[in-house]
């Protein structure tokens, strides 16, 4: 096998050669590699049985055995294998090894193989090592090219996926807190409406009844009351007189309990608690006049979501938390979006009513929890005249809202007990806690220190009536901090 004269050279004195047929490639590895060139190369090849059986004489023997590299001459095939891989392919002291090694993967130009982690040895004539280098080394520079095109690629589908992803969540959030235009109260509850009478659950009379209900309450602009319980308070404040030995138990005024509705499910708990709110306000004769005309309260019930979305609107157009109705967009009426403190605030300052509102940031107990804010609501609460009127408290946290009514105290550790209306929890339950307490029917309004735990509160607490100067100055929230 003439290695020194072939016309299947990979080596040679031309760069620009020697860089084309070089190529990155992961698929095989070296011990590949190493079978392939015995296999094909040395052992196989038929121009190479051809040339061996003819050579006979001393000087073409030598020849066949002279390493291409270095020029020196080996007795066989096999050492001169033997050189080249130890010699020219493992030795570290040899740049073109290191080099070659690491470069990805080469491609045969020979057979079209591939193979990753070393160089192809062809026949090939002998070459200046420092040109083979000096081609390596090009190609490196190349090959570092590509590498950071690569980087690039890679990089940008990453962000891609990144920013799709987020798209993603953020459409989903969007749902979550109808932030979209995808149905209203109106479509949700005439959707659910016919799913509860296939289901069972309701009989056709009431389906009629319901449908007849709700849509006099969207003219009317009054809640149709399907969901309201009323005289809890009252029936709640006999069974503590009776029951609460070991405790002392405040509760705010009178107001009404308002569950979520076929309409609202899944996005309207902030309404139903502000119609709780203001169902104690309609109730206290000095808060009266400010909840009548444009407002219509009609037969002790308070104004539906649409109207409560049409008062936060006009709240909006007249100054009160722009901020908030620009993340808004400046519209509610006719949307599922969600509803917080910032927007009870200003609609009741709009109806001049002065409010607090109060921000916990962060819990000032351990395991999550907010002792600080469980004092804070039992002072509000704790008074010397009980029959003083104290409006109840909207509790907003992420990703719920509810009401608070009043606190236990035990006699024994002065643990506090919140006591809390959910719109979550059914009228059917909150008619029987109505119609017969007890400490079983009870419990799903405590909400112990334990339970609280989410990162952050707002509170909100109506307490008074705004001046008229007041009243202009509460156009820009302000809330304070519980420290």
């Amino acid at each position: 096998m003439d290695l020194s004269n072939s016309k299947h050279s990979v080596f040679n004195s031309n760069t620009e050669e020697l860089i084309k047929m070089l190529k990155w490639r992961g698929d095989s590895s070296a011990e590949d590699l190493q079978v392939h060139i015995n296999k094909d190369h040395f052992d196989s090849q038929p121009e190479e049985a051809a040339l061996t059986s003819n050579i006979n004489d001393r000087q073409s023997q030598e020849k066949l055995h002279t390493c291409f590299i270095c020029n020196k001459h080996l007795n066989s095939t096999e050492e001169l294998q033997v050189h080249i891989n130890r010699d020219h392919f493992d030795s570290p002291v040899k740049p073109v090894s290191t080099t070659i090694s690491d470069l990805a993967s080469i491609k045969a130009p020979n057979c079209g193989g591939l193979h990753s982690g070393s160089v192809l040895l062809t026949d090939a004539p002998s070459a200046d090592s420092s040109e083979i280098v000096a081609s390596i080394s090009d190609y490196q520079y190349l090959s570092k090219d590509t590498e950071a095109e690569q980087n690039d690629r890679l990089i940008a589908e990453m962000l891609q996926k990144q920013y799709e992803q987020e798209e993603k969540e953020f459409k989903k959030l969007q749902d979550m807190y109808g932030m979209t235009d995808k149905g209203n109260y109106k479509k949700q509850f005439h959707s659910n409406l016919s799913l509860a009478v296939q289901r069972g659950q309701i009989s056709p009379f009431e389906y009629h009844m319901y449908k007849s209900q709700m849509s006099e309450s969207q003219v009317t602009g009054v809640d149709d009351g399907v969901s309201c319980t009323k005289g809890i308070i009252s029936s709640l404040r006999k069974y503590y007189q009776q029951q609460s030995k070991n405790k002392d138990v405040w509760l705010c005024s009178d107001l009404d309990h308002y569950s979520g509705s076929f309409g609202d499910t899944g996005w309207g708990c902030g309404y139903r608690n502000l119609q709780m709110m203001l169902s104690a306000l309609a109730k206290e004769p000095k808060y009266q006049s400010f909840l009548y005309g444009d407002y219509k309260v009609k037969n002790g019930r308070v104004a539906s979501i649409k109207k409560l979305q049409q008062l936060i609107e006009h709240a909006w157009q007249n100054g009160f938390d722009r901020q908030g109705a620009e993340q808004l967009g400046w519209k509610l009426v006719d949307t599922k979006k969600w509803i917080g403190a910032t927007e009870i605030v200003a609609l009741l300052s709009s109806l001049k009513f002065k409010c607090r509102m109060v921000d916990v940031r962060s819990p000032s107990g351990q395991q999550q929890t907010h002792p600080k804010m469980f004092q804070w609501i039992r002072d509000y609460f704790k008074r010397k005249d009980r029959h003083e009127f104290r409006s109840p408290l909207y509790l907003q946290h992420q990703g719920h809202s509810r009401t608070v009514i009043g606190v236990e105290e035990s006699h024994q550790n002065g643990n506090i007990t919140l006591l809390v209306f959910d719109p979550a929890c059914s009228k059917a339950h909150m008619e029987k806690l109505k119609d017969r307490p007890t400490a079983v029917l009870a419990q799903p309004l405590r909400k112990y220190l334990s339970s609280m735990t989410k990162d952050q509160y707002q509170i909100v607490a109506v307490v008074g009536i705004l001046t008229e100067s007041e009243w202009n100055g509460s156009k820009v929230l302000k809330s304070e901090k519980l420290t």
